[in-house]
């Protein structure tokens, strides 16, 4: 793989099955020259969590120079479970491609998928190891420990503030005396740490930052790297990548940009509210994070101008959607929590799907 356009473009279509935009090919480009990249400014819908690719292809390029100045772990941090295993999923996709070149899904990207096989394997001290390691870190999900088995090898770990800086802190959840020092030291050494919606956690980007400017007066050999995700990005317009005017020609960068969202209202008594969310989100084919309910006397309490949160649990499909497997969960609740707060976003307990509706429309 080379820096050029040509060559990483088969790569990631190969990796994703999409071909790649122009802002990918530019983050691709500043990985691989190692210039700063502390945050991506980019509207919703346009594939963030494609920097776990990307940055693995620009990694494999450095692996076959034998010039391996990036990070060879990839940590994605975000604030909801939800996210964490959606990004989970991306990641296993990848080395499900990685591993099986030849499936007749992707067959065609089987020489470039190869390549970046051969080259990730440089990397690992055990060459029958996997490539790539992935590691998931959240509550109620056990610890699969790849990423902790062989410190030279590519490794991807996606997990909650909670779980990943408690260890980076060297305080983890479960972790003995004697393996707190090891997890800090590999989520804390040689790692790129993406913190996804960096605005809903100011505080541990913060420390985020703080740990790497550390590091960074200390001149450490292989320091770790933080990039920040979000819509309200700090810093220099040259450590921050955004989206160019040329960027927003793409076709499918304005098909996505202009999507329009559209929001139905629904009347229907209290009584049956619950049964009526579930027979609204089966009917167009969709799960319960689609449906919502508005609760406009919950929102007056909070004066004018607030903002009210509306957040979808899956409690009403556990009792009124036959293909639910899961039993019943705290009872009382329709499956709909709306909070208030007369300025700015509020906080909710971590539950699917939320939506944030300004007082008199969405």
């Amino acid at each position: 793989m080379t820096r050029g356009g040509t060559d990483f473009d088969l790569a990631f279509e190969a990796l994703t099955g999409y071909s790649a935009l122009r802002w990918q090919r530019r983050l691709f480009d500043r990985l691989t020259k190692s210039i700063p990249t502390k945050g991506c400014d980019l509207p919703t819908g346009l594939g963030k969590t494609s920097i776990i690719p990307i940055w693995l292809i620009a990694l494999a390029s450095r692996a076959e120079s034998e010039s391996v100045t990036l990070p060879r772990r990839l940590i994605y941090i975000v604030n909801r479970r939800t996210v964490v295993d959606q990004a989970t999923r991306v990641v296993e996709e990848i080395r499900r491609r990685l591993l099986d070149p030849t499936n007749s899904s992707w067959q065609t990207h089987a020489p470039a998928l190869r390549q970046l096989v051969d080259a990730l394997q440089k990397l690992s001290a055990n060459l029958d190891d996997l490539p790539l390691a992935i590691s998931t870190l959240r509550g109620e999900l056990a610890d699969n420990e790849e990423w902790k088995a062989d410190p030279a090898r590519a490794a991807i770990i996606v997990g909650t503030i909670d779980m990943i800086g408690s260890k980076l802190l060297f305080s983890g959840y479960g972790d003995g005396r004697y393996h707190r020092t090891h997890h800090a030291g590999l989520i804390g050494q040689d790692s790129l740490i993406v913190h996804d919606e960096a605005h809903l956690t100011p505080a541990f980007s913060e420390l985020l930052r703080g740990i790497a400017d550390a590091q960074d007066q200390s001149k450490e050999k292989h320091s770790v790297r933080v990039m920040e995700l979000s819509a309200t990005m700090r810093g220099s317009s040259n450590d921050v990548l955004a989206l160019e005017p040329e960027d927003e020609k793409d076709g499918v960068v304005q098909q996505r940009l202009n999507a329009e969202k559209n929001l139905r209202l629904h009347e229907v008594g209290e009584d049956k509210l619950a049964a009526r969310l579930v027979e609204l989100a089966l009917k167009q084919g969709a799960d319960l994070r689609s449906v919502a309910r508005v609760g406009p006397e919950r929102c007056d309490r909070a004066g004018e101008g607030a903002w009210c949160q509306l957040s979808v649990t899956d409690r009403a499909a556990h009792r009124h959607d036959p293909r639910s497997r899961a039993g019943p969960t705290r009872a009382g609740k329709p499956g709909i929590s709306v909070t208030a707060q007369s300025r700015g976003t509020c906080r909710t307990n971590d539950v699917p799907g939320q939506h944030i509706c300004r007082r008199g429309g969405c």
